[in-house]
């Protein structure tokens, strides 16, 4: 028998739904012939876990697999049926700028990884996955591939170019930490350090630490079973049996092998993600709360305010702006007669984590799947835009090339 081809519905463009229900707000893409569009709808619900369903990013998204199927739909395909071909001459068709054509191509990418990884249609989604082959040659497109030259002539002077992202070592970072440590043990310098240890850890941006609240990290303790559920962790402050319950769950969670506990935030745009983390800060953030939980009670009270914010003020009591934070941690480097940023430890972070991915998949023979990593660090890390995540990786397998050239040096 011949192979039967499926009737397209060339008048019936898929479209976006908006719905309200209950307060929340969902997106669904709709062919109107059949109801949802499963294929793309399953790949939107997977954004939604991790990024706020109000924000633009996943509506943009969803817009950008609407176009790019309704131009197979016009031209009698399936999403399963393109070729490069068609990809080509549909980048061709878009009259956009170079961020804009490249964010198109990164969108359809990464739905087709998606439908190869966690759908039945893993035949169909290679094929065009591989054809596609991210990232496609601007030039196939009529796009430069280099940018345009300075106003006034000239040329972009590459080591300026390089140079633009601050990478910092590990003598460096160490350094920061531990001239905090041996300042005077006081709410600010404890506070400040602890600060530092969120950006250099957990690989937070400043607007996301200034996020965070008691009631937030509370939350999370009791996701583990570390205080009881809705339990507030200021309360253990002045109980010395209570504490000791704490720090030895903490322990045993631990000797479980857990990596640490997961910490809701809200960052960039809006967007809410959970962040690890590890057992140093759980212990520094525990230590730092009830040494000074007086600054957390209401003023004449003995009760503590609700969802406070966990950095707060010494002289207010109200939670640090990022600005604010940004400004403490680059003061903190300057102290230190150091160069650096907050936004810099969150590189040092992201680096490491890259440069553990590398290491990880040299060892499962894996040596070139960059895209691979940059995609896990941009979901970890709340990037949009996971060719944000290259420069770490290229430094990433820079490093590991130094450390294969010391080590072959000494085993000689």
């Amino acid at each position: 028998m011949g192979t039967v081809t499926p009737f397209i519905p060339k008048n019936s463009p898929l479209r976006l739904q908006r719905v309200v229900h209950d307060g929340a707000v969902s997106f669904f893409i709709v062919d109107p012939a059949i109801g949802i569009f499963p294929e793309a709808q399953a790949f939107i619900r997977e954004l939604t876990k991790w990024r706020s369903s109000h924000n633009k990013t996943v509506r943009g998204i969803a817009y950008i697999i609407i176009d790019w199927c309704n131009y197979l739909r016009r031209n009698g395909l399936w999403w399963y049926q393109a070729t490069d071909q068609n990809y080509i001459d549909w980048m061709k068709n878009q009259k956009l700028g170079k961020k804009r054509l490249s964010r198109k191509n990164r969108v359809v990418w990464r739905w087709y990884k998606y439908l190869y990884e966690h759908s039945e249609y893993k035949r169909q989604a290679l094929s065009i996955f591989e054809s596609i082959s991210l990232p496609t040659d601007a030039s196939e497109f009529g796009k430069p591939r280099y940018s345009p030259p300075l106003q006034g002539g000239g040329e972009r002077d590459p080591e300026k170019a390089r140079k633009s992202i601050t990478f910092l070592s590990d003598e460096t970072v160490d350094t920061l930490v531990n001239d905090i440590a041996n300042l005077p043990q006081n709410f600010i310098n404890e506070r400040d350090g602890l600060i530092v240890a969120y950006e250099k850890e957990c690989g937070l941006r400043a607007i996301g630490i200034s996020d965070i609240r008691v009631s937030s990290f509370s939350a999370a303790l009791s996701k583990v079973g570390i205080i009881p559920k809705y339990g507030n962790i200021l309360k253990y402050a002045t109980d010395k049996a209570g504490r000791a319950q704490v720090r030895r769950k903490v322990a045993e969670l631990a000797e479980f092998g857990s990596h640490g506990v997961q910490i809701n935030v809200v960052e960039k745009f809006s967007k809410s993600r959970d962040v690890m983390l590890n057992f140093d800060v759980i212990y520094q953030t525990l230590d730092f709360l009830w040494k000074y939980h007086d600054r957390w009670k209401k003023k004449g009270s003995s009760s503590y305010r609700s969802k406070v914010h966990l950095f707060i003020s010494l002289k207010t009591g109200e939670g640090l702006l990022s600005s604010t934070i940004a400004d403490i941690v680059k003061r903190r480097f300057n102290n230190s007669n150091l160069d650096g940023s907050g936004h810099d430890l969150r590189r040092h972070r992201i680096t490491q984590d890259a440069l553990d991915m590398v290491k990880a998949n040299k060892r499962a023979g894996k040596l070139f799947d960059n895209v691979a990593i940059e995609v896990a660090l941009a979901d970890k890390y709340g990037h949009n835009d996971f060719a944000t995540m290259r420069p770490y990786v290229n430094m990433a397998r820079i490093m590991d090339s130094i450390e294969e050239e010391v080590i072959d040096h000494y085993e000689r």
